[in-house]
C-alpha cells in the first residue's frame, strides 16, 4: 500500500477469513499472555521515540548545514538572528526528548512499570519531531519543497511516529488513565 510518509516500510493489508486460533494461542486481556501483548507495546513506544528522535536529529543537522552554506545578501543565513532562533528551538526540542526518551529507556531496562513514561516519551519525541521537521523546512525556504533535498522526507516521516503505535491523543489518553484522572 502507498503511503505519505515511512516510505522505506512496507505496509500491506492481512486479511484472514476463517481462521481458527486456538485458546492457547489468544492474546486476550487480563491474562498473563495479553498482559505480555500490552507491555510489548509499551516498549514498544521506546522505540517509536527513538525512531522520532533519529528523525529530528537528521532534519536538525541538515538545517544546520544548510543555513551555513546558503547566502543572502553575501551572509550565510546562519549568521541572520532569526535562522540561529529556529536552530537553538529545535536543538532544545531534541535534547529534551532525547533525556527523557533516554530516561524511560533505562527504566524499562531496570523493569521499572513505564507504561506512563513510555506513553508520554512517545508523544513529547514524536509531536517535537514534527516541529522540529517543520522548522528544518522553513530554514530551507523553497528549497525545502524540492524532492533534491532530504528535509521535505523527513517532514514527511516525522508524521509516522505521531499516528504509529498510537496518536498522541490515545498517549494523552493511557497517561490520563495513569493518573486516575
Amino acid at each position: 500500500m502507498e503511503k505519505f510518509t515511512t516510505h522505506c516500510s512496507d505496509t500491506a493489508e492481512l486479511v484472514l477469513d476463517d481462521v481458527f486460533v486456538p485458546e492457547e494461542c489468544h492474546l486476550a486481556s487480563g491474562t498473563e499472555d495479553g498482559m505480555k501483548a500490552y507491555e510489548s507495546l509499551t516498549v514498544d513506544r521506546i522505540f517509536t521515540a527513538a525512531l522520532a528522535l533519529g528523525t529530528g536529529r537528521a532534519a536538525y543537522e541538515a538545517a544546520v548545514q544548510y543555513a551555513k552554506e546558503r547566502k543572502q545578501f553575501g551572509t550565510p543565513i546562519s549568521k541572520f538572528q532569526a535562522v540561529q532562533f529556529k536552530l537553538v528551538d529545535m536543538l532544545a526540542q531534541l535534547e529534551q526528548a532525547q533525556l527523557y526518551t533516554y530516561q524511560v529507556a533505562r527504566m524499562a531496562d531496570a523493569g521499572t512499570n513505564i507504561t506512563r513514561h513510555a506513553a508520554l516519551a512517545k508523544m513529547i519525541a514524536a509531536d517535537g519531531c514534527n516541529q522540529i521537521c517543520q522548522k528544518a523546512l522553513n530554514v530551507f525556504g523553497g528549497y525545502g519543497l524540492m524532492m533534491e533535498y532530504p528535509v521535505q522526507r523527513y517532514l514527511r516521516d516525522s508524521y509516522f511516529p505521531m499516528i504509529g503505535g498510537g496518536t498522541s491523543d490515545i498517549m494523552r489518553l493511557i497517561v490520563s488513565r495513569q493518573l486516575s484522572l
